[in-house]
């Protein structure tokens, strides 16, 4: 069982996802009925006003000031962040309930001592092996040692969810190969260059440290008495070993023209310019396929997970009836962003705001492969 690196992320059973609800299409379903109290429901299950103010206050003690505070103003409307905030943390709620009935139906099962070995784990990787120090951190941050457990389980039910979606997944030779041919691009390593660089604020100074270089002046000397970089002193100009990209356009442009020993012209960039020169040349490499086959093998398996995990996703989201209370209801935020709104909108009757078969929500959480 993988170890999990972070207990902090279980207590609030994973950050909020960047996936944003929105309305799904197709069969129309039947409403579930929301009782007094509910801020949604999956089915029959229903998801209380109080679980989402439990869950709110969990992360609070977790992510401290991250978490919006629960404000109002002198009319009593509630800060649009917190309650933006508190939708998320119950569509986050929606997603575990569909993640606990798939786990469920598949016959998961976590024992104690697995959440045992990987809270040991934890403390291994993160407390020097001290499991009564990470147990003291945590109460430290209000949680008990049962409350520890408790939200272990359902990371360890969602690892072992992935481990089954994995095991139907193969990736041939003649997979990898076909998946190398159709990006070569990223398996050509191109030229490589050591640098240094002579800054100035105004070209005329920049020219002169470009005639001064190729009259014989030591570059290193022009550096220290004419650049403008504020770590010169330490770095002497040099960039290092330098690929094309990781420079400002201009310098990459002037660098994919030079050879060992030249001196650019100057190069404007933003608002001060540059001399380059060349000191290396690292040349480029083509990765051959046996190079690259088992990393290729990996990446293309996480693919065919992904594709996996969406078919999932999308049944699960298609086969449930999900119903949001109006204050607690995702699809506003996406509203007010899509049509720049700054106020929320006029809530609906109490039990009217259904969610059919979002299809670009998560239902489950996807651990860190």
């Amino acid at each position: 069982m993988r170890a999990m690196r972070n207990l902090t992320f279980v207590l609030a059973l994973a950050a909020l996802g960047a996936v944003l609800l929105v309305a799904g299409c197709g069969e129309e379903k039947a409403e579930c009925d929301l009782p007094e109290g509910a801020a949604a429901c999956v089915d029959e299950a229903i998801i209380t006003q109080d679980d989402v103010a439990r869950r709110i206050e969990k992360q609070r003690k977790a992510f401290g000031a991250m978490v919006p505070a629960e404000d109002a103003d002198e009319d009593g409307v509630l800060d649009e962040g917190f309650t933006n905030y508190r939708r998320e943390v119950t569509k986050q709620l929606v997603r575990e309930e569909l993640q606990r009935r798939e786990v469920e139906r598949r016959g998961i099962v976590v024992t104690d001592e697995e959440i045992l070995e990987a809270m040991q784990n934890v403390a291994e990787e993160s407390f020097l092996g001290d499991y009564d120090a990470m147990v003291a951190d945590y109460a430290s941050k209000g949680f008990s040692l049962e409350e520890l457990k408790a939200d272990v389980r359902p990371q360890l039910e969602l690892e072992k969810l992935e481990e089954e979606l994995r095991a139907d997944i193969e990736v041939t030779d003649d997979d990898a190969l076909e998946y190398y041919e159709q990006n070569i691009g990223q398996y050509v390593q191109p030229d490589r260059y050591t640098a240094r660089q002579l800054i100035t604020d105004d070209q005329q100074t920049a020219t002169q440290a470009v005639e001064r270089a190729r009259a014989g002046e030591p570059f290193l000397a022009l550096v220290e008495e004419l650049s403008v970089d504020p770590q010169k002193e330490q770095k002497k100009g040099s960039l290092g070993l330098v690929s094309p990209g990781q420079l400002a356009p201009e310098m990459d442009a002037a660098l994919l023209t030079m050879q060992v020993g030249d001196i650019s012209e100057p190069i404007q960039a933003g608002s001060q310019w540059y001399v380059l020169t060349v000191e290396a040349i690292v040349p480029g490499y083509e990765f051959s396929f046996e190079e690259k086959k088992e990393e290729i093998k990996y990446l293309r398996g996480n693919q065919l997970y992904s594709e996996a995990y969406k078919e999932l996703r999308d049944r699960l989201m298609n086969e449930a009836a999900i119903t949001f209370h109006p204050d607690y209801d995702p699809e506003l935020i996406i509203e007010r962003e899509a049509e720049g709104e700054g106020d929320a909108q006029e809530a609906a009757p109490a039990g009217t705001a259904t969610q059919q078969a979002p299809g670009a929500e998560v239902p489950v959480q996807v651990p860190e492969s």
